[in-house]
């Protein structure tokens, strides 16, 4: 996954060890598939 955090720092947290479930839906969202 490419991920910049300058666009979004929100989608780094998804690869922490405990990810929360509102970070997951909003990285997905702003992920096109």
């Amino acid at each position: 996954l490419v991920v910049s955090p300058a666009s979004d720092v929100r989608g780094v947290s998804v690869f922490s060890p405990a990810p929360r479930g509102e970070e997951i839906r909003a990285f997905r969202e702003k992920m096109p598939r």
